[in-house]
């Protein structure tokens, strides 16, 4: 059972958990009349660390980012694999503000704090772009506030990546709109 529901490379809970539980800390937050932050992470060019180091690396990178989020997140806090290099977190009874600032409490320390892997004398930077959604307003549902943090997660990426991005994103026109990929 554990493993249906862990991510076993990075050991934290995968997409389908986070799937299945979601809509019910949305529904318990809703019936409270108390807000849900979600953070979409994006791990910023990481497809260059595999390239440079080798997957093996790369896994390791994941490994590390991984237990980062763990530490800076509440123990009430759902983190998870999203796929590929993309991480989730839900944040019950957590207003927009209080989200930003983990959010950019994560981005800064990864930018400021370079990963150590085995093997390698070699100090491995790594940057994050972070969308920041929250119930209410658009956000009716769990599907619609995964969706509001993903786009803002590449309009985080596109606006130059290593940074946080709340919904709505503030630019007119959005890249993401502009170019695909």
């Amino acid at each position: 059972l554990s493993m249906a529901l862990t991510d076993n490379l990075i050991g934290l809970h995968n997409r389908h958990y986070l799937s299945s539980h979601q809509d019910e800390v949305m529904e318990r937050i809703w019936e409270s009349g108390k807000s849900v932050s979600l953070l979409m992470i994006d791990i910023d060019r990481l497809k260059q660390v595999n390239d440079t180091y080798g997957h093996g690396v790369g896994d390791e990178v994941l490994k590390e980012i991984g237990q980062r989020i763990l530490r800076n997140v509440r123990g009430f806090d759902l983190a998870a694999r999203y796929g590929g290099e993309e991480f989730v977190v839900v944040m019950p009874d957590t207003p927009l503000e209080v989200a930003l600032g983990v959010a950019d409490r994560l981005c800064e320390k990864m930018a400021t704090d370079p990963i150590i892997v085995s093997g390698s004398k070699d100090k491995i930077l790594v940057t994050l772009s972070i969308g920041v959604s929250v119930s209410g307003g658009t956000a009716s549902t769990a599907g619609t506030l995964l969706k509001e943090a993903d786009e803002t997660m590449y309009e985080a990426k596109c606006q130059g990546r290593n940074r946080v991005v709340p919904t709505p994103p503030k630019t007119a026109k959005s890249c993401v709109e502009a170019a695909p990929g």
